[in-house]
């Protein structure tokens, strides 16, 4: 059963998506957006409140600009594939 076309990979290889360096920013975003959970999440069992405040932010600000940058890749993928 295949999938429809909307859901389908548009790469034609799996390796396409090493060998783009666009897609890269987006992955290292979300990459150390969980990275941060750690620290954050030890602050504040600690009771550390300045620190959990940053930790929050940055962990906020890699989780969703990761995010935002790998679906405006997906995005910009499928409008060049048209």
């Amino acid at each position: 059963m295949s999938l429809p076309a909307d859901v389908q990979n548009t790469r034609a290889q799996t390796t396409e998506s090493l060998l783009d360096r666009l897609n890269w920013q987006g992955l290292a975003l979300l990459l150390l957006g969980i990275i941060a959970l750690g620290p954050t999440l030890t602050a504040s069992g600690n009771g550390l409140g300045g620190w959990e405040a940053f930790g929050i932010a940055a962990s906020a600000t890699g989780l969703v600009g990761g995010v935002l940058g790998v679906v405006v890749e997906i995005h910009r993928e499928r409008i060049r594939r048209r």
